[in-house]
């Protein structure tokens, strides 16, 4: 799937014919998503290698979907990761932002400063605009930063 996305047809089609004598037929995948592809921008297939295959392969989107699905669902069957568990680094940020939020807060509820008083709103907002000051120092500007 990762070269039709990428639009690499031939590869997708070598790969589909090469695994396809090994029993994983997916030639009608390839053609099906190549063809929906052309029909997108009024093209005609002119590829002979493509035109060739095609007249041999009928596609049915039906049976290509299903076999996109069960490809899907074989992955998830293999893959370590389990839907209802986070994953170790959303863990981390989750603790992190956890642990600052109660680190910003004393009993009363009111942000403290380092230095342990309340913390004023004119502080706030200077520190914010420092540092959105720093930011824009270090923005990408695409049309100034890009040269071709």
């Amino acid at each position: 799937m990762t070269n039709i996305r990428m639009f690499r047809w031939r590869r997708a089609l070598d790969l589909a014919t090469k695994y396809h004598k090994k029993g994983i037929s997916h030639v009608d995948t390839v053609l099906a998503h190549r063809a929906r592809h052309l029909k997108a921008f009024a093209k005609s297939e002119t590829d002979a290698k493509f035109l060739q295959i095609a007249s041999k392969v009928r596609v049915d989107w039906s049976k290509v979907q299903a076999k996109e699905r069960q490809e899907r669902a074989n992955e998830l069957k293999k893959s370590s990761h389990k839907p209802d568990e986070k994953s170790v680094i959303l863990k981390v940020i989750l603790d992190t932002q956890a642990s600052s939020a109660s680190a910003e807060t004393v009993d009363d509820g009111e942000p403290t400063s380092e230095a342990g008083g309340a913390v004023r709103d004119d502080e706030n907002t200077a520190e914010e605009e420092k540092a959105k000051e720093a930011d824009g120092a270090l923005a990408f500007d695409q049309d100034n930063d890009l040269t071709m």
